[in-house]
């Protein structure tokens, strides 16, 4: 029996970091980029000119200042444009890890370290089949 105490945490990440040594992979949290980044990721919009409304001289319509809006609240957030250019860079780890999020609140710290002891020894085609199962399982992709 483990007793999970204030060093759970520090645990966890020691043994991951001894299989990422000896698989040479990195299982580290993403660094957070700077707002720079969040500029260049930014989708570029251009705002529809609608007709004027009558005697206002106003061309924009409603739908595109809100539109406008989001994106920049959206891009504004740095962990979604950590998880954009996450995905982009690699889709793979990106899906690893969507798929563990999902899974930790059913396991214990000892049995989520195992089960991520066990998908960082699978090879490239075994984990490709696990993901597919579980994704499907949680109504993950379309």
């Amino acid at each position: 029996m483990t007793i999970v105490g204030d060093n759970s945490r520090k645990w966890f990440w020691d043994m991951l970091d001894d299989l990422a040594k000896q698989s040479k992979k990195c299982y580290e949290p993403c660094i957070y980029r700077q707002q720079k980044l969040a500029a260049i990721s930014a989708p570029k919009i251009s705002l529809k000119k609608t007709p004027p409304v009558a005697n206002t001289g106003i061309h924009i319509s409603a739908a595109d200042i809100s539109k406008h809006i989001s994106a920049a609240v959206r891009y504004s957030n740095s962990n979604y444009v950590n998880a954009i250019d996450r995905r982009r860079t690699d889709e793979l780890a990106w899906r690893v890890d969507r798929v563990l999020r999902k899974l930790r609140p059913r396991y214990s710290a000892t049995g989520y370290g195992e089960l991520a002891a066990g998908v960082a020894a699978m090879d490239e085609q075994e984990l490709r089949g696990w993901l597919r199962k579980l994704e499907t399982r949680f109504h993950l992709r379309g």
